[in-house]
């Protein structure tokens, strides 16, 4: 009986090791983000369908666990996409995306409110749902953390240099032009 025992937990040990699995990093790899209030900001991620015999896809991307809900609005960009070659990640293929807002490439994207104060944040992890070829679903949780910033607008006193500087250009341009027409 002992030795009946051992082989169907060995068998199921190996079964274990041979379930697909899938890799998975956002970018940057330790999930922090920084923006101001407003802004849209973003993570990109690496994949790494690490089955060798059937492809992945992915189906959704959603917050979960988050500190601060009401911090701002998240858009899964992952699902849509499904995986880079007819919406799967080939076995043993990496599948890598920087964040573009502009093109709906990356993770998703997070939307800071525009009434967010500074120094508010929001913190916990993004579910990535998949599921293999032969319908075995599969997720994966990675950290998150957006930090609301000011935004990088120049100083005031730059801002006031750069307009007297421009003023002084268009003055210099209509003197020259009322030189020209004499």
């Amino acid at each position: 009986m002992k030795n009946a025992a051992f082989h169907f937990t060995l068998f199921l040990t190996l079964l274990a090791g041979a379930l697909p699995a899938a890799t998975f990093t956002t970018l940057p790899g330790s999930g922090v983000l920084t923006g101001a209030p407003g802004d849209t900001v973003g993570w990109g991620f690496s994949s790494t369908n690490d089955d060798f015999f059937q492809s992945l896809s992915f189906g959704q991307s959603i917050l979960i666990n988050e500190t601060n809900p009401s911090l701002g609005t998240y858009i899964d960009l992952i699902g849509p996409q499904g995986g880079p070659d007819n919406f799967a990640v080939d076995p043993s293929q990496t599948w890598s995306e920087g964040f573009n807002f502009v093109n709906q490439f990356g993770l998703g994207s997070f939307s800071i409110d525009p009434s967010a104060p500074l120094g508010s944040f929001d913190s916990g992890s993004i579910r990535v749902f998949f599921n293999f070829a032969d319908s075995t679903p599969g997720s994966v949780d990675v950290p998150f953390y957006v930090f609301v910033a000011a935004s990088d607008a120049p100083e005031p006193a730059t801002a006031w240099l750069l307009l007297a500087g421009g003023l002084g250009l268009i003055a210099a341009r209509r003197r020259n032009a009322a030189k020209e027409t004499v």
